[in-house]
């Protein structure tokens, strides 16, 4: 849902000459997720791995993708989930914002791009609202948010042979990161 959204920002506002860059932390079998994203119209794709991030906490993996962020030019806007597959915690909007001090949106179920204005609408338990922020910022979306599209063979094939930029911690210019919480039972 995060790439869907990345991608039409990028589509309705050529004007802007965004790319799409899909980043992910995680162990070799994560890369299957990045080529989906190239194969449904990303630009580019980061991989962020190293042995010594498994069991990383929402800290950690802020921390360190934060870093993997930070080698990119003009990030203008970070599109991503609500909350990770495997915790789900729903921190790294927040953490991230707070990393890179910019103003995080959450929970969207849809955006819009006006000048450099990103406006959108979140629907919870307590209503609807309709919230906005200046660029740069980072947005959290929903699986409410528009279905994402389906690759086209195209797509698929030349995803497949693209290149997948990987990088570890020693490439992000930090040291291991140690979790700062551990669960004990």
């Amino acid at each position: 849902y995060s790439v869907e959204q990345a991608l039409r920002l990028r589509d309705d506002n050529p004007e802007a000459g965004f790319r799409v860059i899909a980043l992910t932390m995680g162990p070799a079998a994560a890369a299957d997720a990045l080529r989906k994203a190239l194969a449904m119209g990303a630009d580019d794709a980061v991989h962020v791995l190293d042995d010594s991030l498994a069991g990383s906490d929402a800290l950690s993996t802020a921390w360190t993708l934060n870093a993997a962020i930070n080698t990119i030019e003009d990030v203008a806007i970070i599109t991503m989930g609500n909350a990770a597959s495997d915790s789900y915690t729903g921190l790294l909007a927040g953490l991230l914002s707070e990393y890179r001090q910019i103003p995080a949106l959450t929970e969207m179920q849809s955006l819009n791009l006006d000048g450099q204005t990103l406006r959108g609408v979140r629907v919870d338990s307590r209503g609807r609202f309709e919230l906005q922020a200046s660029l740069p910022a980072i947005v959290s979306v929903t699986d409410k948010a528009d279905k994402p599209r389906f690759p086209n063979f195209k797509g698929l094939m030349a995803a497949k042979k693209a290149e997948i930029t990987t990088v570890d911690l020693a490439a992000l210019g930090i040291s291991a990161v140690a979790p700062t919480t551990t669960v004990v039972e």
